[in-house]
């Protein structure tokens, strides 16, 4: 149950949604480096984890920064990540590994 007297431990009245939004569309689309990024903002907060690989689907972290940017009318940014998306979904790493021999144990 949530006291209301207090807020939340874990809550931070400083977030900044546009600052992590414009964050985590630079690193997605490689603009900077996690490394740059810590290193020029004092305050890093990105809404994905860059440690992990991005899995492109439906309602990912591309349609989520997309669907903020028209919300702000930045039209080319949100063309740019439709595109990273679209090429980013043939790297895919749920997709099915390449096979360069067809032939199977029986075929032999």
């Amino acid at each position: 149950m949530i006291n209301s007297d207090r807020e939340w431990d874990f809550m931070d009245n400083n977030y900044n949604h546009h600052s992590s939004m414009v964050q985590s569309y630079e690193l997605l689309t490689g603009k900077v480096s996690f490394e740059e990024l810590l290193e020029r903002d004092y305050k890093v907060e990105v809404v994905f984890n860059p440690t992990k690989p991005v899995a492109v689907m439906q309602d990912d972290v591309y349609d989520l920064l997309m669907e903020y940017f028209v919300g702000i009318e930045e039209y080319n940014i949100a063309a740019e990540l439709r595109d990273q998306k679209k090429l980013n979904s043939y790297y895919s790493f749920s997709s099915r590994p390449l096979t360069y021999n067809s032939e199977t144990k029986q075929d032999r």
